[in-house]
C-alpha cells in the first residue's frame, strides 16, 4: 500500500468523526421537532376542546333548557348563554316532556289527560320518573308539539298539535297528570288521530310559542340539518349570515335579505326571522275555517244522499206509478176515440145520404109546384104539405 492511499484512508478516518456526530445532531434536532409537534398538535386539540366547549358546551347542557330560577346543569357555552338570554328577554319559556293518556281522550267531552315526566330525554319513557313539581297552573295555554323528546327526527310524526288550556288542575297540586281542553274545537278526525298515535307518542309543551333566532342551528353540521329541516328551507339556514350563494341571489324572495356593508362593500345573507305564533296562529284559524267548511260539505253531502234516497225510493217510483196510470188512462181514451171516430164517420156518412135526399125532394116539390102553377088553381095533396124550402 503506498503511502499516498494511506493518507487518504487516514483523512476519511479523520472525516467520518465529524460527518457521524453530524448525522447525530441532525437526528437529535428533527426528533426534538417532532416532539415539539406532538406537543402542539396535542395541545391545539386541547385549545379546540376548550373552544367548542366555551362556544357550543358540552352535550348534557345542550339538552337541558337554560331557564331563570332553575339550576344550571353541565357546562353550558355561548351559543346556550345567548338563547337564554333571548330567552329572558323576550320572556322564558318552560318546556315539558309527556305523553298523552289515550284512555282519556274523548272527543264528546272535548277533554284529555297529559302525563308529564322528568327531562332525561335520552331515556326510554318506562325508565323516566314522573314530573310532580311541574309548575303548571289552572286555564295556563300551552304549545303542544308531538316531537320525540330526543329531538331525533321522525319524518310524518312531528307536527304542531295547537294550543290546549289546562282544564280543571287543583291549586297546588303535584300530580303529574295534567287535564287539558284544546282551545279550539277539534274535528272527529283530529280526535279519532289524537287517540291513535297516543300509545307511541311523546308530546313537548311549551308555555310560551318558540322563537326563531340566528343561533337556532349553530353548530349543527349540514347533513343533520338536512334532516331537520324541509328542503325548501335549507338553503335559508345554511347561508345564514354568510356570503349569497348563486342560490340565494336567484332566489327573489331570499335575495331581499342581502345586505351590504357600505364599509367594506361586502355582501351578507341574513336569513329572516320567522314569528311562530303568528304563523301558527294564522294555520290554526286557517285549520278551523276549513274544518267548519268541511262540516257544511258533509252536512250537505248527507242532505244530497238522502234526497238521492228519496228520489228512488220515493218520488221515482211514484212517478212510476203514475206513469202507469196515464198510460192505462191514453190506452182507453184511445179506445174510446176510435169508438168515437167509427161512430163519427158512420154519422157523416148518414148526414151525406140525407142531405141527397133532402135535396132531391126539395127539387121534386120544386117542380110539382111549376106544374100545378102551370096547370091552373094549384090543388093540395093528401100527402104531406112540401117544405117552403128556397130552392138554389
Amino acid at each position: 500500500m503506498s503511502i499516498l492511499t494511506k493518507v487518504l484512508i487516514g483523512l476519511v478516518i479523520v472525516a467520518v468523526f465529524p460527518v457521524m456526530y453530524l448525522a447525530a445532531s441532525v437526528l437529535n434536532v428533527q426528533n426534538e421537532w417532532h416532539k415539539k409537534v406532538r406537543d402542539l398538535q396535542v395541545a391545539l386539540e386541547k385549545q379546540q376542546k376548550e373552544h367548542d366547549l366555551l362556544l357550543y358546551g358540552d352535550f348534557q347542557s345542550q339538552t337541558k333548557e337554560l331557564v331563570p330560577g332553575k339550576p344550571v346543569v353541565g357546562v353550558p357555552g355561548l351559543v346556550q348563554w345567548r338563547t337564554a338570554r333571548d330567552n329572558m328577554m323576550r320572556g322564558a319559556s318552560r318546556v315539558w316532556y309527556g305523553r298523552p293518556q289515550a284512555a282519556s281522550i274523548s272527543a264528546d267531552t272535548g277533554t284529555l289527560k297529559l302525563e308529564v315526566f322528568d327531562d332525561q330525554v335520552n331515556l326510554d319513557m318506562a325508565a323516566r320518573a314522573p314530573l310532580t313539581e311541574h309548575g303548571m297552573l289552572d286555564k295556563m295555554v300551552l304549545y303542544v308539539f308531538q316531537v320525540k323528546h330526543s329531538a331525533e327526527p321522525t319524518s310524518g310524526s312531528d307536527k304542531y298539535l295547537g294550543e290546549f288550556v289546562v282544564n280543571g288542575l287543583p291549586p297546588g297540586t303535584n300530580d303529574p297528570i295534567i287535564p287539558l281542553k284544546p282551545a279550539l274545537p277539534l274535528t272527529a278526525a283530529q280526535w279519532d288521530a289524537l287517540k291513535t298515535s297516543a300509545a307511541a307518542a311523546q308530546w313537548i309543551v311549551f308555555d310560551k310559542m318558540p322563537v326563531d333566532s340566528h343561533e337556532a342551528f349553530t353548530g349543527v353540521p349540514e347533513d343533520e340539518m338536512r334532516k331537520l329541516l324541509p328542503p325548501g328551507a335549507v338553503d335559508e339556514y345554511l347561508n345564514d349570515n354568510q356570503t349569497p350563494t348563486d342560490a340565494i341571489t336567484a332566489n327573489a324572495e331570499l335575495s331581499k335579505h342581502i345586505v351590504t356593508d357600505p364599509v367594506t362593500k361586502k355582501a351578507t345573507f341574513v336569513r329572516p326571522l320567522r314569528e311562530y305564533q303568528i304563523i301558527f296562529a294564522a294555520a290554526r284559524t286557517r285549520m278551523s275555517d276549513m274544518n267548519d267548511r268541511l262540516q257544511i260539505l258533509v252536512k250537505e253531502k248527507q242532505y244530497a244522499e238522502q234526497a238521492l234516497v228519496n228520489l228512488r225510493d220515493v218520488t221515482i217510483p211514484a212517478l212510476d206509478a203514475r206513469k202507469a196510470r196515464l198510460e192505462k188512462e191514453v190506452a182507453l181514451v184511445e179506445a174510446e176515440l176510435m169508438v168515437v171516430t167509427e161512430h163519427s164517420a158512420k154519422l157523416a156518412e148518414a148526414i151525406d145520404q140525407t142531405q141527397k135526399q133532402i135535396v132531391q125532394l126539395l127539387l121534386e116539390n120544386k117542380r110539382k109546384l111549376e106544374q100545378k102553377e102551370e096547370g091552373g088553381k094549384l090543388t093540395r095533396s093528401s100527402g104531406p104539405a112540401p117544405l117552403a124550402v128556397n130552392a138554389p
